[in-house]
C-alpha cells in the first residue's frame, strides 16, 4: 500500500511538473518582411521582436522571417489573412484588396506633403480603412499610432540618366510591385512598368531587364541599390507609413494584457525606427557616394503634380474607388 502511495504521489508531481511546463512555454508568433535584415526596417523589427518578449515576460516570441522567406508581400499577406502565417510587415499598399479608399494612401503625388498624409492617417477615412481590413482581410494593424515614417522619403533608382521630369520616363522601364493602382498612376506618368519582387530589383536593373526601381530611401543602401544604377531622384513621390498586420483570429486569442503588450511594443519600435532612419539619411548618402559614385539629384516637383492631374478623377468615375474620396483626402487640413 505504501509502495502504491508513494508512485501515485510521483504521478501527481510528475503531472504537475509537465503541466507547468506547458503553461510557461511561450506562444511564438511568426512575421515575415520583403527587406534585407540589414535595412533600417530589418533592424528594427528584430528590436520589435525583443521588446514583446521583454513587455509579456518571455509569454510571447516573434520569429521573423526577412527577404522573403515566407514569399513575396502579396503572398505574406495573404497567409495573415488565412491564418497560416501570423504577422506581415509592410506599407500599406498591399491591403488595398481588402479596403478600396486604401487605393488612394500611396499615389504618386496626390498629397502635398508628410503633414497632409498624417491628417490622412487620423481621419475617419482611415477609420474606415482599419475596419475594412478586419471585416473582409480578417487581420489588423497593430501598428495602431502609425509611427513607422517609413524611408524618411521615397526615391526613384534610375540606372542610365538622371529622372527630373515626366518626360523623362519615356521608354523607361519602372520596376512595380503587385498593387495595380501603383501601376496605373506611373504608366499615367510615362514609364514602362514591369512587376518584380523587390528582392529581385538589384538584379532586375543589373541585367537590364528594368531601369529603375521606386524605394523607401532607407533600403537604398541595405538593398545596395546603386551598387548597379548611378542616380538617386528625390521626388517626394509620396509618403509611407509602415504597418505590422495581424491575423484577426490570433490576435483575439492572446487575451487582453498580450494584445497590449504586442501593440506597445508596435509603436515603441515604429518611433525608434522612424528616429533611426532619419538619422542615417546623411551617412548612408555619403557611404554611396564614396563606394558607389551615386548621384543625388532633387528635381523640381511641380511638373510631376501637373502631369498626374485628372487621373483620380478618372479612377473615380471607372468605380476604381468610390466618388469624392479624392476630394475628402485634398479637403484634409
Amino acid at each position: 500500500m505504501k509502495k502504491i502511495l508513494i508512485a501515485v504521489f510521483i504521478l501527481v508531481i510528475l503531472n504537475f511538473l509537465t503541466g507547468q511546463a506547458f503553461a510557461q512555454k511561450a506562444i511564438t508568433l511568426s512575421l515575415g518582411h520583403i527587406m534585407a535584415p540589414e535595412t533600417h526596417q530589418g533592424v528594427a523589427l528584430n528590436s520589435f521582436a525583443k521588446l514583446v518578449k521583454e513587455k509579456t515576460k518571455g509569454k510571447i516570441e516573434v520569429n521573423i522571417y526577412p527577404s522573403q522567406q515566407l514569399g513575396n508581400a502579396m503572398k505574406m499577406m495573404e497567409g495573415v489573412s488565412m491564418g497560416t502565417q501570423d504577422m506581415v510587415a509592410e506599407s500599406t499598399t498591399f491591403w488595398e484588396i481588402y479596403a478600396d479608399d486604401l487605393k488612394i494612401a500611396e499615389t504618386p503625388f496626390t498629397f502635398r506633403d508628410r503633414d497632409h498624409f498624417a491628417k490622412f492617417l487620423k481621419s475617419p477615412i482611415f477609420r474606415k480603412i482599419e475596419q475594412d481590413v478586419i471585416k473582409n482581410g480578417k487581420q489588423r494593424f497593430i501598428t495602431t499610432q502609425y509611427t513607422w515614417g517609413r524611408g524618411p522619403y521615397r526615391v526613384l533608382i534610375s540606372k542610365n540618366k538622371p529622372i527630373n521630369t515626366p518626360d523623362d520616363l519615356k521608354g523607361f522601364k519602372l520596376r512595380l510591385w503587385e498593387a495595380r493602382t501603383i501601376h496605373r498612376y506611373w504608366q499615367w506618368l510615362g514609364a514602362t512598368t514591369v512587376t518584380i519582387s523587390f528582392g529581385e530589383a538589384y538584379l532586375a536593373m543589373k541585367q537590364g531587364i528594368v531601369d529603375g526601381v521606386t524605394s523607401p530611401f532607407d533600403a537604398v543602401w541595405g538593398m545596395k541599390f546603386t551598387e548597379v544604377a548611378q542616380y538617386v531622384n528625390n521626388l517626394d513621390e509620396y509618403w509611407q507609413t509602415m504597418v505590422i498586420s495581424m491575423n484577426e483570429q490570433k490576435f483575439q486569442s492572446l487575451g487582453v494584457e498580450n494584445q497590449k503588450a504586442l501593440i506597445d511594443a508596435a509603436n515603441e519600435a515604429g518611433v525608434w525606427y522612424t528616429k533611426r532612419a532619419g538619422d542615417a539619411v546623411n551617412s548612408d548618402i555619403q557611404r554611396m557616394k564614396t563606394e558607389h559614385g551615386a548621384v543625388f539629384n532633387t528635381p523640381d516637383r511641380k511638373p510631376w503634380v501637373e502631369k498626374i492631374k485628372g487621373l483620380a478623377e478618372k479612377l473615380e468615375e471607372e468605380g476604381y474607388w468610390r466618388k469624392g474620396l479624392n476630394a475628402e483626402v485634398q479637403a484634409l487640413k
